[in-house]
């Protein structure tokens, strides 16, 4: 038997090709096996090294439902990734226009801010690791991450709580009709982006592997 394969080792393992190679070369005479010796034993997913997130094969697998969570999550980042340009923008319009400002809520655009760029970092993190094990040809994805991502879905909890904080804000942003029409329903939607992440964040298990 061959560690670290399954069956039909052939085409999996080097060691394998090598000892197949060297019995089609010399059929009367017994295959070099030495390589056997130099195998490492099985390596088993366990909590202390693999973050389990079952959720997450259904992108990994491309199946319809999966491809949605993709569509929506890479819809919502971009959305909020447009933060970037939209709010600096308009505050140099309004800067060079002379126009008052509404009764601004404080801290509102930055909660958004700082919302997106912790969503880009969390999103932008699982394509690294995802593009990483596939390029290894690694069946991990089909069950979760390394633990060592850990760090990363720190960020997850972070969006759910700016994106509430968000929506707070919206719905007073809309009570004290503060900046124009258009700058509300560009704040609303930009909280809904969040929230949508964080749903596809949870669909994916990633925030029950976080705490696992």
């Amino acid at each position: 038997t061959f560690p670290n394969t399954g069956h039909g080792a052939l085409f999996e393992s080097e060691c394998a090709d090598s000892i197949v190679t060297s019995f089609l070369r010399e059929p009367s005479s017994a295959p070099d096996s030495s390589c056997l010796a130099t195998q490492r034993p099985p390596t088993f997913l366990t909590p202390a090294n693999t973050l389990f997130a079952p959720g997450l094969s259904r992108a990994a697998l491309g199946e319809p439902v999966g491809l949605i969570e993709l569509g929506v999550a890479g819809g919502g980042l971009s959305v909020m990734m447009s933060g970037f340009a939209l709010w600096p923008a308009a505050w140099l319009y309004r800067k060079l226009s002379h126009r008052p400002v509404k009764r601004p809520l404080p801290w509102a655009r930055r909660i958004g801010l700082v919302n997106s760029l912790a969503a880009t970092a969390l999103v932008g993190g699982l394509i690294a690791a995802a593009i990483g094990m596939s390029s290894g040809n690694s069946a991990l994805l089909l069950f979760g991450l390394p633990a060592e991502w850990r760090p990363l879905l720190v960020l997850g909890p972070v969006v759910l709580v700016l994106a509430g904080a968000g929506c707070v804000v919206a719905v007073r942003a809309w009570r004290l009709g503060a900046w124009s029409v258009l700058g509300r329903l560009y704040f609303t939607l930009h909280c809904l982006a969040a929230v949508a992440i964080g749903a596809v964040l949870i669909r994916w298990d990633l925030l029950s592997a976080l705490f696992s």
